[in-house]
C-alpha cells in the first residue's frame, strides 16, 4: 500500500479515500467516501473503547463519491474513530469533536 502522506488516504483497494471536513468537528461536518468500484460499506463512528456509537451509512455505494452530512450535537466532546468496512477490509480515521 502506497503512503500518500495525507490523513485523507485510507484504503488503496475498494475505499480509495475518506475525508472529513472540518476536523475537529464543532457541530456539523461532511464525510466523503470515494470508491474505486461498486461495493458494500458499513460506515460508523466508534468511541475510544471500541463501542459503536452511530452508523452513518450501511449499504451499497456506487463507484465514485458519496457524501454524508453529520451533526455531532448529541455526542460529548472527545476523540472518536470513523470505521469503514468494505469486503472484509477495515479502514479507520480519527475525528475530534469539540463543541
Amino acid at each position: 500500500m502506497e503512503d500518500n502522506s495525507t490523513e485523507n488516504y485510507i484504503l488503496e483497494t475498494n475505499i480509495h479515500q475518506i475525508q472529513v471536513f472540518p476536523n475537529p468537528i464543532s457541530t456539523n461536518a461532511t464525510f466523503r467516501l470515494t470508491s474505486k468500484e461498486n461495493t458494500y460499506v458499513d460506515f460508523s463512528i466508534y468511541n475510544v473503547k471500541g463501542q459503536k456509537i452511530i452508523t452513518i451509512y450501511s449499504g451499497d455505494i456506487v463507484r465514485n463519491e458519496k457524501e454524508f452530512n453529520f451533526n455531532s450535537g448529541n455526542l460529548p466532546n472527545g476523540i472518536y474513530f470513523m470505521k469503514a468496512i468494505s469486503n472484509k477490509q477495515v479502514a479507520t480515521k480519527k475525528i475530534l469533536i469539540i463543541h
